[in-house]
């Protein structure tokens, strides 16, 4: 179980805008199915995630599942 990027396998990653390909493929193994993604952004006090006005986009394009997320703010 795990999730496999570029030929590195953990149980979790962190993907940085400024410094991530603008595309990754993620090869995801769940014996219940479940995958959680959570958009993150340090603003200086390390990685933070899931605050009132951070939000995601999900696009379905094919077989391709494509994620827009902003950091925290109403943009």
């Amino acid at each position: 179980m795990g999730i496999e990027i570029n030929g590195e396998r953990a149980k979790a990653f962190q993907l940085w805008e400024d410094n991530a390909s603008k595309e990754v493929l993620c090869k995801c193994d769940s014996t219940d199915g479940n995958l959680s993604i959570y958009n993150i952004w340090d603003k200086g006090r390390g990685a933070e995630s899931q605050a009132y006005s951070s939000g995601m986009l999900k696009e379905i394009s094919g077989t391709k599942v494509i994620y827009y997320c902003n950091d925290i703010g109403f943009q």
